[in-house]
């Protein structure tokens, strides 16, 4: 308020007080207030509860006390607080009652989902592993952004040659861009003849891996921390969440149909005395298919009957005639040479 304005309530409050037997015209005369301006001073007044309505006082006002104003004040504004917070309170009953009671009556939620956060390479490729073994039916996939080192895509191909042995339907869509560097080319090679269905696109949303209708694999979508560049995913479970990313998938699978770079004529490959045989005894063959299938050496013992140190000494013979550096490489080199669909010699 200006102080012109201010000092026109003051007057008005003060003419009311010494003069309570005056009308509002003859104050408005005394003051020599325009209408506007007398109306302005009023209003004010009203609204700091100096003045209150009186039906015997010739002004039609009463005016209060400033102590009687300021108790007026703050109880209308408590009067004020405690409406809203019986709002608040009644606006709350309504959505929780729209959330618990109406919420499920309009759409399946289930209650099977879960939503984990992984940190660090370790504990990514655990997942990744654990996901591996247990995938049964078909494990779908997406890569777009910069191409992964070529020692994590030879894990993955590991991972990808027992997953592929074992029957499962593996379908994966890379980055055009990505799939023309050589050692992608290579993997994606390596990952078609093992029975992989390969494809390429200019464009994709996402990076996704999902795996039986129920699991999947999201990267997060930002950092945990400022400048964080540890690798990190999400791991969804609940066939609604999973079924949103099915669909994006075989939309994009749909419209990918560049066609993977042509091998390499000198393109290695492990060696076998007897291409197209195994050279493999029966038990080295139980052994392998159960490695394949993702068993440790402890349930494969159980199921064979036999120590764990023979089990093991299995493996170290089946990674040596694979000519692997690894378990999970003898397997895959295994699957690309036919040798777990074979029967064995004895």
């Amino acid at each position: 308020m200006s102080q012109a304005r201010h000092e026109n309530a003051q007057r008005l409050y003060s003419h009311i007080v010494r003069n309570p037997s005056w009308s509002l015209t003859e104050i408005k005369r005394s003051l020599a207030l325009s209408q506007r301006e007398f109306d302005v001073a009023l209003e004010h007044l009203v609204a700091l509860n100096l003045l209150v309505a009186s039906g015997t006082a010739p002004s039609g006002w009463t005016a209060l006390t400033p102590d009687s104003a300021v108790h007026a004040t703050l109880t209308s504004a408590l009067d004020k607080y405690l409406l809203a917070l019986h709002d608040v309170s009644t606006t709350r009953e309504a959505i929780e009652s729209l959330v618990n009671d109406f919420r499920p009556l309009h759409c399946r939620i289930s209650s099977e989902a879960q939503i984990e956060v992984l940190v660090g390479p370790l504990e990514v490729s655990s997942a990744l592993e654990d996901a591996a073994r247990h995938a049964r039916y078909r494990v779908l996939s997406v890569h777009p952004g910069k191409p992964l080192p070529a020692p994590m895509l030879q894990e993955g191909l590991n991972r990808d040659a027992l997953v592929l042995a074992r029957g499962v339907e593996m379908r994966t869509i890379h980055l055009a861009a990505t799939a023309a560097v050589p050692h992608v080319a290579e993997y994606l090679r390596q990952l078609a003849e093992l029975g992989g269905q390969v494809r390429t696109a200019q464009l994709l949303p996402m990076r996704m891996i999902i795996i039986d209708h129920t699991l999947a694999f999201v990267p997060m979508p930002r950092p945990l921390r400022p400048a964080d560049e540890t690798i990190s995913l999400v791991r969804l479970r609940g066939e609604v969440l999973v079924g949103i990313l099915e669909e994006i998938f075989e939309h994009d699978w749909a419209r990918s149909t560049a066609p993977l770079p042509p091998a390499p004529q000198d393109r290695k490959k492990p060696q076998t005395t007897a291409p197209g045989t195994s050279p493999l005894t029966a038990r080295q063959r139980e052994v392998l298919q159960m490695l394949a299938a993702g068993l440790t050496d402890e349930a494969i013992s159980r199921k064979l009957g036999v120590s764990e140190r023979t089990v093991g000494r299995h493996v170290a013979e089946l990674i040596t005639q694979l000519q692997a550096e690894s378990r999970f490489q003898a397997g895959f080199n295994a699957a690309r040479l036919g040798w777990l669909g074979e029967q064995s010699v004895d």
